[in-house]
C-alpha cells in the first residue's frame, strides 16, 4: 500500500500548498483587480491529471475549485480557524478526521458543512485514482449572517462557533444536493471565462451556493427515524458502499445486500443516509454518472458502448443525466471537448 504524502493546506499561501499537492511550480495564470486575487495550477502528469483554481475574495470569502484524480494518495492537515467550509461535491473520495475523533468517509455528490473548533486541525485523506471534482467555500460566520439577514446567534447550531468544551470536535454534516446545487457547481467547472469575468462569475455563484445551502438549513427538519448504528454495523455499510463501487453496473438489490451484509434493510437505509449523505440509489446513480463523465472525457467510444460500461440501460437516461448534472448533452460534451 502506497504512503500518502502529508501536506499542511494553507489558505494563505496557496503557491506552496499547490506545489506540494500537485506538483505544480508555477500557476498556469494569476489575476488580480479590487475584487480579489485568482489562481489556477495543472496538476503535473508525474502526479496525476485535472487542475485547481483558488479565489481568495475581497469579502474574505476563499474558493477552492478543484477537479483532480492522483496516482498516489494524499494526506492534507486543514486550519480553518474561525471561517466556516462549504463542500459541494460532484465526486469525491475522501476521509475526514477533526482532532481525536472518528473520521467520516465523504463520497460521491453531496454538500457538507465542515465547522472545527479554532484549535484543530481537520485530516483529510484523498484516494488515490479517483476523481475528486467540488467547488469549497471558506467563508466568516458575520458573511453567512449578512446573507440570511439574521444575527449571527440566530443561525442554525452548527454555523456557530464551538467551544472549546465541545466534545464532538466539529459538525461535519453531509446532505443530498439537489439540482440547483448540483447546477451551480457544474457550471463553475466548466467555465470558461477569464481574467476579472472569471472571478465575478466565481463570486456571484459561489454566494448562490450559500444561499442555497443556509436556505435549506433553515429550513424545518425533516422528521426521520432515530437510526442507532454499532461498529458493526458500520462496518457493514462501509463495506457496502466499496462493493457496490466494483458492482454499481449490476449492483446487488437492496435485499440481497442487507441479507449478505447481516443488517436489516431500515438500519441499511437510513445508516447509508446517514454516513455518506446520499441514498444507494443515488450513489448508484452518482458512479454510474463519473464511469460516463470518464469515457466521453478521455475516450472516443460510441454513446451506447459508454452506456454499457457504465450501467445506463438506455441513451436516452444517460443523456437526461448528463444534461442534469453538467447541462449540456453528451454530443454538445464532446463538441465542447473537441
Amino acid at each position: 500500500m502506497a504512503i500518502a504524502l502529508l501536506i499542511h493546506f494553507d489558505w494563505h499561501n496557496i503557491e506552496e500548498t499547490a506545489a506540494q499537492l500537485l506538483g505544480a511550480e508555477e500557476p498556469e495564470w494569476y489575476f488580480r483587480s479590487s475584487q480579489g486575487e485568482a489562481w489556477r495550477f495543472a496538476v503535473a502528469p508525474a502526479e496525476g491529471r485535472g487542475w485547481l483554481e483558488y479565489f481568495r475574495l475581497s469579502d474574505g470569502i476563499n474558493v477552492l475549485v478543484m477537479d483532480c484524480q492522483f496516482h498516489e494518495p494524499r494526506d492534507t492537515i486543514v486550519e480553518d480557524g474561525k471561517n466556516l467550509r462549504f463542500n459541494f461535491a460532484l465526486a469525491l473520495d475522501v476521509q475526514m478526521q477533526a482532532g481525536a475523533s472518528r473520521p467520516t468517509h465523504a463520497l460521491t455528490q453531496s454538500w457538507r458543512v465542515i465547522n472545527t473548533r479554532n484549535d484543530l486541525e481537520m485530516k483529510e485523506h484523498f484516494a488515490a485514482s479517483h476523481r475528486h471534482s467540488w467547488v469549497t467555500i471558506h467563508c466568516p460566520p458575520d458573511l453567512l449572517a449578512d446573507l440570511a439577514g439574521k444575527e449571527a446567534a440566530d443561525l442554525p447550531e452548527m454555523l456557530q462557533p464551538l467551544p472549546d468544551w465541545y466534545s464532538g470536535n466539529s459538525f461535519h454534516s453531509p446532505f443530498d444536493s439537489d439540482r440547483r446545487l448540483s447546477e451551480a457547481v457544474s457550471d463553475i467547472l466548466l467555465c470558461e471565462l477569464e481574467d476579472n469575468l472569471r472571478v465575478q462569475y466565481v463570486r456571484a455563484r459561489s454566494t448562490e451556493l450559500l444561499c442555497l445551502a443556509l436556505h435549506s438549513l433553515l429550513e424545518p427538519p425533516r422528521s426521520a427515524p432515530g437510526i442507532n448504528l454499532t461498529v458493526d454495523d458500520e462496518l457493514a455499510i462501509r463495506a457496502i458502499a466499496e462493493r457496490l463501487r466494483t458492482e454499481f453496473t449490476d449492483p446487488p438489490s437492496i435485499a440481497t445486500l442487507a441479507k449478505e451484509s447481516g443488517i436489516n434493510r431500515n438500519k441499511l437505509f437510513y445508516g447509508f443516509r446517514n454516513f455518506y449523505g446520499v441514498t444507494i440509489s443515488r450513489y448508484l446513480q452518482n458512479l454510474r454518472l463519473e464511469r460516463g463523465y470518464e469515457l466521453l472525457k478521455t475516450t472516443d467510444l460510441s454513446l451506447l458502448e459508454i452506456c454499457e460500461q457504465a450501467g445506463f440501460s438506455h441513451q436516452s437516461n444517460f443523456s437526461t443525466a448528463i444534461r442534469k448534472r453538467f447541462g449540456m448533452s453528451p454530443k454538445e460534451f464532446r463538441k465542447g471537448r473537441g
